[in-house]
């Protein structure tokens, strides 16, 4: 029996072609899997939670601090005081698509999805207290972390979780999500590289998320 132990872990997360795997596995693997098994889509937050296993696992092999992961409020305020315009921002563009360009913005798959919820008090709190922190974890406080680990300068590390976290949302189908989580993946990531602190991303990703998801419902 093989035992896995933290050398050997750490020695594989240091490999250049080992993150060149990972890649492909976020990046071309599910749009694959999407176009043979499309339900899968509706288990994406199932998915979300098995990938934690494989968080713990480089966290526990690298020793990634509890600080490099975001989870403090060290810094807290002046996270919040950068990335508060830009959310504002982001919240008056979509409601502007939407009041403009609705059948654009509008997704059926997330529409349909929200018919299974009991309430709108329901789904806010799964969003803020599910949804976004899993998403954060994964690919701001793991991908950055991840990256910086083969990766050091911050400007390719910073790149490189936007993009993935802009492929992850691609198999949903529509340009202005897409493009959305492209600009607003950059900004999280700069925000979150500056100040170590996920929290205030949490903030942000929920209300903008939140926002969107209501004017689906409601206007």
């Amino acid at each position: 029996m093989i035992i896995v132990t933290p050398i050997m872990l750490k020695r594989v997360f240091s490999s250049r072609i080992f993150l060149v795997m990972e890649t492909f596995c976020l990046t071309i693997l599910p749009p694959v899997l999407l176009k043979f098994f499309p339900d899968l889509i509706h288990s994406r937050t199932r998915i979300f939670f098995t990938g934690l296993i494989y968080v713990a696992l480089f966290v526990w092999s690298q020793k990634i601090s509890r600080r490099n992961l975001g989870f403090q409020f060290t810094n807290f305020f002046p996270a919040v005081k950068a990335i508060f315009k830009p959310t504002l921002l982001a919240i008056g563009v979509t409601y502007i698509f939407f009041y403009f360009w609705r059948p654009l913005v509008t997704i059926p798959l997330l529409i349909q999805e929200m018919k299974f919820l009991p309430s709108s008090l329901f789904l806010a709190l799964k969003y803020f207290f599910i949804s976004v922190p899993l998403q954060e974890i994964i690919f701001r406080a793991y991908l950055i972390n991840r990256a910086g680990l083969v990766f050091p300068n911050k400007s390719f590390v910073r790149l490189y979780s936007t993009v993935i976290f802009m492929f992850i949302h691609t198999p949903i189908n529509n340009f202005f999500l897409t493009l959305g989580t492209l600009i607003l993946g950059w900004l999280w990531a700069g925000n979150f590289l500056k100040f170590k602190n996920i929290f205030s991303v949490i903030i942000s990703h929920t209300l903008i998320g939140l926002v969107y998801l209501f004017l689906m419902i409601y206007a």
